[in-house]
């Protein structure tokens, strides 16, 4: 086979194909066919791209012309040469007449348009057909010369943090599909182009308690998504419709995941799910907040829990993993099946949290290492409508965010697709310059995103004391919450240990006795993430330990749960009430019980447990010595002699 026919077929399609393009450019104005020639246009610029590829390879291909794919590929060519004439023709002769509008110009006749419709549709899918088996073709030539200039490009264009080697056992297979990636390379992932965008609707909160809420996000579906605005865009996002829904609470405890994925390299991809939810009390969402991905894995097997089950809030183990920044718990959990696409209640995804972080510099070198390679970047950041002050302040964009703001401040203000303004990122990024120049130039502190996370949480999130008080001083809301109704303080007393920034908080009266709609305090989250020292201050301040949760649960309770010792000692010392009973009719015995430990026990050994029920029957029949060892595994005489002791101190008996 001579190498160079390879050649002169690639270039003839590639000049056809511009011929083509051009063509279907002018025939988009006929107002009533613009999707169908935006989406032959689209057709016909991959096939382009797939083409630059096998010009690439045609030095592998000189050197082993015989060989069977090799032979294939020449005759795929062809075959994509003929239909690209075929549309040229059809194109000209019978879509258009040439100079009626202007020399050369094309006009649609648009009475006739219903009956090309049907042909055009299938050239479109001829190409598409080609597009897609030479694609393959490449691919398996690429798996046969690992170390041709195909390889090096497809290492170059696809994200270095990739391994499909983990996905398969085939090196062909890895090949194909990495090449598959690098042909959707052809903007950069940032790319701000309207055509990205992802578009959302949802329920109103008013209507949410009644029929439930709704969530459908969708992009790059034809006929809906925006034609591109920029001009550097070489590409559309693949086509994906999300759709959550969440039954409302009085009918059933589920929610209903579904994705439909359209992608040029296969076809149509449908993932339906109808996960559990399982309440609060459940083991793995206190395994998940500590990592512990062994306990998890016994879960797992026992099934007693599942990488699928989700919160009231639709959040999964992998929510919990990515918030907390357990590398190793969201590898086992992706191992295990869990979906880093999965949307929460308020289309929160872990692989969006993920790169929130990435981004934010939230986490150690070592957590954005991790997390990049193992999420990848998806279309994160090519659906985040990010302008150039985002792209500057995140340094996505070599401009200074300086010079931008001196040349306009009109887009000061502006969010990306999650709702965040460049202000936001500048707090969460702990950036005081960018934010003091921001704040200079007119951007505005009460401006929440999506999830109802002010600049303020964000600032506080970051741990950066002076972002913290420059946004008060320019009038943030020290009050306002997030959609989980979490105040700057509850976020603060969560996100690590620091007394400094509490007192920020506190001295600028923020109300300490705020609850969430949870019903949980600020007290309670420190107690739950067993940040000692926030506790320890909040009570000191005036914190009351005594609020009672939607659950009925303390910090009491919180400090039982998550083995909190320092805080319950303290919580003991205090004389807390300790005869409280949450709404499934469990004691603060039940909760000892079940969470089974001596140490905590020998701290409860002196405590007022005041009119303390014993016999008490919880809402599922059990007292709290049905309850003993229920979530570990360890002598159970032991246990119930320990155990004993402190039901026989308590009666007054020894």
């Amino acid at each position: 086979m001579d190498p160079l026919s390879i050649t002169a077929s690639v270039l003839a399609i590639i000049g056809a194909s511009e011929k083509t393009v051009k063509g279907l450019a002018k025939l988009r104005s006929f107002k009533h066919a613009v999707a169908e020639f935006s989406a032959l246009i689209n057709e016909v610029q991959d096939l382009r791209l797939v083409l630059a590829n096998v010009a690439v390879q045609n030095h592998q291909l000189e050197q082993n012309p015989d060989d069977g794919p090799v032979l294939a590929l020449r005759s795929l060519l062809k075959r994509a040469e003929k239909q690209v004439q075929e549309l040229e023709e059809y194109i000209q002769y019978d879509l258009s007449k040439p100079g009626i509008d202007e020399p050369g110009g094309i006009r649609v006749k648009r009475r006739s348009w219903v009956l090309h419709q049907e042909k055009l549709a299938t050239i479109q899918q001829g190409i598409k057909t080609s597009r897609l088996n030479l694609a393959t073709a490449i691919g398996i030539v690429t798996s046969l010369f690992p170390n041709s200039s195909t390889s090096r490009f497809i290492d170059h264009r696809v994200s270095p943090t990739r391994h499909y080697e983990t996905q398969t056992g085939s090196t062909g297979t890895i090949q194909i599909k990495a090449q598959a990636q690098a042909f959707r390379r052809n903007c950069k992932p940032w790319c701000s182009c309207a055509c990205h965008k992802k578009t959302t609707f949802r329920y109103p909160k008013l209507v949410r308690n009644v029929i439930g809420n709704l969530f459908v996000g969708y992009t790059g579906m034809p006929g809906l998504t925006p034609s591109c605005n920029e001009t550097k865009c070489q590409q559309r996002s693949a086509s994906s419709l999300e759709v959550t829904y969440y039954f409302p609470s009085w009918l059933l405890s589920r929610m209903l995941s579904m994705t439909l994925t359209l992608t040029a390299f296969g076809g149509p991809e449908l993932i339906l799910r109808m996960p559990r939810m399982v309440n609060w009390t459940t083991p793995l969402w206190r395994l998940s907040t500590v990592g512990e991905f062994g306990q998890i894995g016994k879960l797992f097997s026992a099934a007693k829990a599942s990488p699928y089950d989700v919160n009231a809030y639709g959040q999964s183990a992998l929510h919990y993993a990515v918030g907390y920044r357990h590398i190793t718990l969201c590898r086992f959990l992706i191992g295990e099946g869990a979906d880093v696409n999965l949307q929460d209640e308020n289309g929160r995804k872990p692989i969006d949290s993920a790169w929130d972080i990435v981004l934010s510099r939230k986490a150690t070198r070592t957590v954005t290492e991790a997390f990049m390679q193992i999420f990848g970047e998806g279309e994160y950041l090519e659906t985040r409508q990010f302008t150039l002050l985002h792209k500057s302040i995140l340094e996505l964009s070599r401009t200074s965010l300086f010079t931008l703001l001196e040349d306009s401040t009109a887009n000061v203000n502006v969010p990306d697709a999650s709702g965040r303004t460049p202000l936001s990122w500048a707090a969460s990024r702990g950036d005081i310059h960018a934010l003091e120049a921001l704040l200079n130039s007119g951007a505005v502190t009460r401006v929440a995103d999506m999830e109802g996370s002010t600049p303020l949480i964000y600032a506080v999130e970051s741990g950066e004391h002076q972002c913290v008080s420059k946004l008060i001083d320019y009038g943030a809301d020290i009050s306002a919450m997030n959609v989980f109704g979490a105040t700057a303080l509850q976020i603060a007393c969560k996100a690590s240990e620091d007394t400094a920034m509490l007192k920020i908080l506190i001295d600028n009266h923020t109300d300490i006795n705020a609850i969430d709609f949870d019903g949980d305090t600020a007290l309670n989250s420190a107690t739950r993430h067993r940040h000692t020292e926030n506790a320890l201050y909040l009570l000191e301040a005036g914190a009351d330990p005594n609020i009672a949760n939607v659950a009925g649960e303390t910090a009491v309770h919180m400090a039982i749960y998550y083995y909190a010792y320092d805080i319950l000692a303290e919580l003991v010392h205090r004389k807390v009430n300790l005869a409280v009973v949450n709404s499934r009719g469990c004691t603060i015995l039940h909760a000892v019980a079940s969470h089974y430990d001596t140490k905590m026990i020998a701290m409860l050994e002196e405590a007022d447990f005041g009119d303390i029920n014993i016999a008490k029957l919880n809402a599922d029949g059990r007292t709290c010595w049905d309850e003993l060892g229920r979530e570990q595994e360890a002598n159970m005489d032991e246990m119930k002699r320990v155990f004993g002791s402190l039901l026989n101190r308590i009666r007054g008996t020894y």
